[in-house]
């Protein structure tokens, strides 16, 4: 199994020199195995907002990294069937003073979909709005340290017919080019 995050995070360092990266995850499971990867690395700051408990053991908020990199390592679980507008606020106000600390020169969005409503299987009940607000979140600290450079990295799974969330489209405000890949 190979991380597609944490292999965007290694090209963006050893290609593009950027010296540290942000990787946002907001996913139904904990961003585990991106966490393990870089759990010392005092490179990459890592938010990881996903569903509480339901991988016992994983995505503590207790989770904070290692040595130099403690503190680098942000897990934001939330309850399932939490409303929706309020799961992201965290990424609205939590997301600023981390980074502020951090001053990223790379920012990585693990965009996975299995948080949607649409989900069988998770109770977190974002709708497509959401992932916008989510995303314009991320592209204001973008304008802020990378020059409005953003990577978004688009997974997860919707149940067979369900369109493709909005990541897939232009965002109103957005600048730029927008070079946009989908399953």
């Amino acid at each position: 199994m190979i991380n597609d995050v944490a292999v965007a995070a290694r090209y963006l360092q050893q290609r593009y020199r950027r010296k540290r990266v942000m990787i946002v995850d907001w996913n139904m499971h904990p961003g585990n195995s991106t966490m393990e990867i870089f759990y010392d690395d005092p490179t990459v700051l890592l938010l990881s907002q996903h569903q509480a408990d339901l991988m016992p053991g994983t995505g503590s908020a207790e989770f904070r990294g290692k040595a130099d990199a403690e503190n680098r390592t942000i897990n934001i679980p939330l309850p399932g069937a939490m409303d929706p507008d309020a799961s992201c606020a965290p990424f609205g106000e939590g997301v600023g003073t981390p980074a502020d600390r951090s001053r990223p020169d790379a920012i990585l969005i693990a965009a996975r979909f299995d948080t949607h409503a649409a989900d069988r299987i998770g109770n977190m009940r974002l709708q497509d709005h959401h992932y916008a607000t989510l995303t314009a979140a991320m592209l204001a600290l973008a304008d802020r340290y990378c020059s409005g450079k953003l990577v978004s990295i688009i997974g997860g799974r919707l149940p067979p017919g369900h369109p493709s969330p909005c990541p897939c489209h232009p965002l109103p405000g957005t600048t730029g080019e927008m070079t946009i890949t989908c399953p």
